[in-house]
This record gives structure tokens, C-alpha cells and sequence, in this order.
């Protein structure tokens, strides 16, 4: 998986939040992260850093990705989640659930479509308030560009956990 920065990325993620602010805000009763699905988050399965060890607080204050540092870490959940500071840590500790990505960091465009692919942590967008990892520029610009796949995500992550799970 290619973590790598794209050029024009933050321009691109701002256009794209933009168009997307009009989505109803999430909370985490909508089920899109739910602690009890954790096991499905994305994470580095070499050392467990939750989203690769970028910052999710980062993307809301800074609107960029930036990779946290093992100075600013919290677990939660079986996850190691780092941070930029002190106070994006602490952030995070008083209201995951703001911070915390849809769908566990999985691509929402293929959440949508049924599918459980991990999003790259470089390639994202904040709908509703909430952070959206994307595959790539082409999955986050369909999200962008065809609303029904924000409703769509919403409603099949349930179904896409239990598949995942082989419930």
C-alpha cells in the first residue's frame, strides 16, 4: 500500500470537503465505527498503529494527513492510536467518536458496493464531520461525485462487518 503523499492532495481533499459538507453529520450511533467491530479497523498489522500511525485528529484541525509520533500515543480498543501533540491526544481521549474514521478507515466507496478494502490514510475526505479513507483519488472522487454512495456506505457497513466477521 502506497502511503506516499500525492501532489496537490490537500487542494484536492478541500475541494472534495467542500462538496461533501452537505452530508448528514454521523455519530456513532450510526454505526459506522463501532467499538465492538474494532477488529476491523485498519491498522498496521506489524505493529497495530490504528490508520498507519497518522494523526485522526490531524485531518479535522490541519485538514491533512500527518503521520503522529510514538511520543503522542493512546491505546484504545487494541489499537495504538498516534498523535501530533499532546493536545490532539487529548482531543481524541475525550470524544473518539468524533475522531475516529468511517467504517473503520475501509474505502467508502467500496463499502458502499459491499466490499471490505482498506483506505489509504494519504487519501481522504472529512464527510458530515467525520474522516473517510479512500483506496485511491478515483474511489474518493466517485464518493464525491455520486451522492447515493455516501447513503449507501451508511447503511451496508453493517451487513459488510457481518460478511467480514462470516456471521
Amino acid at each position: 500500500m502506497g502511503l506516499r503523499r500525492r501532489k496537490g492532495a490537500s487542494v484536492a481533499a478541500a475541494m472534495f470537503a467542500a462538496l461533501l459538507s452537505g452530508a448528514a453529520p454521523a455519530t456513532a450511533d450510526d454505526n459506522l465505527f463501532d467499538t465492538s467491530h474494532s477488529h476491523h479497523l485498519v491498522a498496521d498489522p506489524r505493529t497495530g498503529l490504528a490508520i498507519f500511525g497518522y494523526d485522526p485528529v490531524s485531518y479535522h484541525l490541519d485538514y491533512k494527513a500527518k503521520p503522529g509520533s510514538a511520543e503522542h500515543e493512546l491505546a484504545l480498543d487494541g489499537a495504538i492510536w498516534r498523535f501530533t501533540s499532546d493536545a490532539n491526544k487529548a482531543a481524541f481521549a475525550e470524544s473518539p467518536s468524533t475522531y475516529l474514521p468511517l467504517f473503520g478507515g475501509h474505502d467508502a466507496t467500496n463499502v458502499a458496493e459491499g466490499r471490505m478494502t482498506w483506505g489509504d490514510p494519504a487519501v481522504f475526505a472529512i464527510v458530515g464531520g467525520r474522516l473517510a479513507l479512500f483506496r485511491d483519488n478515483a474511489s474518493r472522487d466517485r464518493f464525491a461525485a455520486e451522492a447515493d454512495l455516501r447513503s449507501q456506505a451508511m447503511r451496508r457497513w453493517p451487513e459488510v462487518v457481518r460478511l467480514h466477521a462470516g456471521h
